[in-house]
């Protein structure tokens, strides 16, 4: 049965359909007899039906997971780098740049998406890669051709693409950049769903990418070494966890060099790298300002010297 309140005006329970037009027809016809209430008003017998017809709620929007990682690749080498942070929403921390090595191979990855996907993604390259390269008779075998895209492959088929359209638009997927050194040679990969590629230069994604990219594209050349991809690295993920979109943490920085081992940076480098990589930046602005102003050449070479004097 349906019950009414008369004296509050409202309907405590009601069925959606003819029910609740019923409910609501006879609630109006009580409420236009009400000359108390309504002051002589005639009230339309569906004035209430509105308020019957059922809330279209929206589901909340997820946020896409947050992350920047950048890769850089040098004249000596290839640098890799990621914050630590993992969600807006929880401010939820973890590495996402790690490196495996043997005797003759290196290999870094990081990236962004989905953590348990890039976890995933990690773990399973670095599977194959102990696998394939602990077979002495395994020649003719390539990194991007025989670990990455079968990862990719596999990754898509068991997990990203049996997701919803909504879990795909909102994060559940991932994009990942992988260094690889083999002999003397080094070699940076970026994927995009199950595609991998090359790249020439310097790549960045996640959230952060679009602040990342272009503090990048002022700062790095591939033509210089690993010295300064580490500044480019340090500097590209400190102004995006200032300016990014949803980006912080700490940094976390990976070398490959083309002579020597793979390793991490220290926390204390970092920090060193950061200054330099700032005052750089300070020193370069105050050079195209003074440039701009023909009437303080002065000011232009002290500016220009200091810039100088910043990068050495």
């Amino acid at each position: 049965m349906t019950k009414f309140d008369t004296t509050q005006g409202t309907i405590t329970t009601a069925r959606h359909g003819r029910t609740a037009r019923r409910a609501a027809l006879r609630l109006a016809r009580t409420a236009v007899r009400d000359s108390e209430h309504h002051a002589g008003e005639m009230v339309h017998p569906w004035h209430f039906v509105s308020h019957l017809r059922p809330i279209t709620r929206r589901l909340p929007e997820r946020k896409p997971p947050v992350t920047i990682a950048a890769g850089f690749v040098c004249s000596d080498g290839v640098v890799l780098c990621a914050d630590t942070l993992l969600s807006a929403n929880y401010r939820q921390h973890g590495l996402k740049v790690w490196f495996w090595t043997n005797d003759h191979l290196s290999v870094a990855v990081a990236g962004a998406g989905n953590y348990v996907l890039l976890k995933l993604a990690k773990e399973a390259i670095f599977k194959k890669l102990a696998v394939i390269s602990g077979k002495a008779r395994h020649v003719g075998w390539t990194v991007k051709h025989d670990v990455i895209e079968p990862t990719l492959a596999s990754l898509h088929d068991d997990h990203i693409d049996k997701a919803t359209d909504w879990d795909r638009a909102n994060g559940y997927g991932l994009s990942l950049l992988i260094g690889v050194k083999q002999l003397s040679d080094c070699v940076l990969y970026e994927t995009d769903r199950r595609a991998c590629s090359e790249v020439q230069g310097f790549s960045c994604v996640g959230s952060g990418a679009p602040v990342a990219s272009y503090v990048a594209s002022t700062m790095f050349s591939p033509m210089l070494p690993v010295l300064w991809g580490q500044v480019s690295a340090a500097y590209v993920i400190q102004q995006t966890r200032a300016y990014g979109d949803d980006c912080g943490g700490e940094s976390n920085i990976v070398v490959l060099p083309h002579a020597g081992t793979a390793r991490f940076v220290s926390r204390t480098e970092i920090g060193d790298l950061e200054a330099v990589g700032t005052g750089i930046h300070e020193a370069f602005g105050r050079v195209l300002f003074t440039a701009t102003d023909d009437n303080h050449v002065k000011d232009y070479d002290e500016s220009l010297q200091g810039f100088l004097n910043a990068m050495q």
